[in-house]
């Protein structure tokens, strides 16, 4: 183990000369060294080394606007750039970028390399949807080094927010949650590029906290509660299977999303 050899040197004692650990001393052989050195050496210069690739001209650009479907400029949110496969031959030095939104939802990278490339935003505490998370994928774009700027307008959906109400009238999560790797409680939803989503807690009050999350109209999606240690029931009082379950949630566009009650009933301790 590496460990174990940096303790033992460590714990040796040095003279000029001469090397003490664990009670026996040596002679250094400073010739032998050398000769192993030399012989390195030798067998270094026989040896071509491998031409590495040469680094891609960076001399493309990609601008735009960010707006909502109804027209209004999105600000402040964060805009990603991503290089996708097929890669271009060459040496790449980075493959990702972000960058922040203006006041009228303009954006811009510059000193790109040549390669197709997928444009994502997120605007953080909004209802306004990440295209790549919802939705079907925009094909990628192609940018050269030394064509003519891309430009690329990014329009994002409107979502709703539904609130989860979880009542916990006896105050199990800060008895249990957290004090151990399984007492967790998990809400949340898989979109449609396969990245699970929670639901933030918003607020928290003495019987209980409100989580929301972010869905599409129109799109029947999956909550998904997981929990090994905390037992739930819905709004009906009819117990939750244990560990884990979904529920079915679905909002028309134009309608008010519904509370969705939970409530926390008891703790199954390991």
């Amino acid at each position: 183990m590496w460990w174990q050899r940096t303790i033992s040197y460590c714990s040796a004692t040095e003279t000029p000369g001469l090397i003490s650990a664990r009670g026996q001393t040596t002679r250094r052989t400073n010739v032998r060294d050398l000769l192993l050195v030399f012989i390195f050496v030798l067998q270094c210069m026989g040896q071509t080394p491998e031409p590495q690739p040469s680094p891609l001209p960076a001399g493309g650009s990609l601008s735009g606007t960010l707006d909502g479907e109804d027209g209004t400029a999105i600000a402040d949110a964060i805009v990603g750039l991503t290089i996708v496969p097929p890669y271009p031959a060459g040496r790449l030095r980075q493959t990702e970028w972000t960058t922040t939104s203006g006041v009228n939802g303009s954006f811009q990278f510059v000193k790109l390399p040549p390669g197709n490339y997928r444009v994502c935003a997120q605007a953080q505490g909004t209802a306004w949807l990440n295209g790549c998370e919802w939705g079907a994928q925009p094909p990628p774009l192609s940018i050269t080094a030394t064509g003519p700027g891309v430009k690329y307008p990014v329009v994002l959906k409107k979502g709703v927010f539904v609130p989860v109400r979880l009542n916990d009238p006896s105050g199990l999560l800060a008895q249990y949650e957290g004090k151990s790797a399984s007492a967790q409680l998990l809400i949340g939803v898989e979109n449609d590029a396969s990245f699970f989503r929670t639901a933030p807690i918003v607020s928290t009050d003495s019987a209980g906290r409100n989580h929301q999350v972010l869905i599409p109209f129109g799109a029947p999606i999956n909550l998904v509660i997981c929990s090994p240690v905390f037992q739930l029931s819905n709004a009906a009082g009819i117990a939750l299977p244990t560990s884990s379950t979904s529920i079915l949630i679905f909002v028309q566009r134009g309608d008010q999303a519904q509370t969705l009650t939970l409530n926390i009933t008891g703790v199954t301790l390991p």
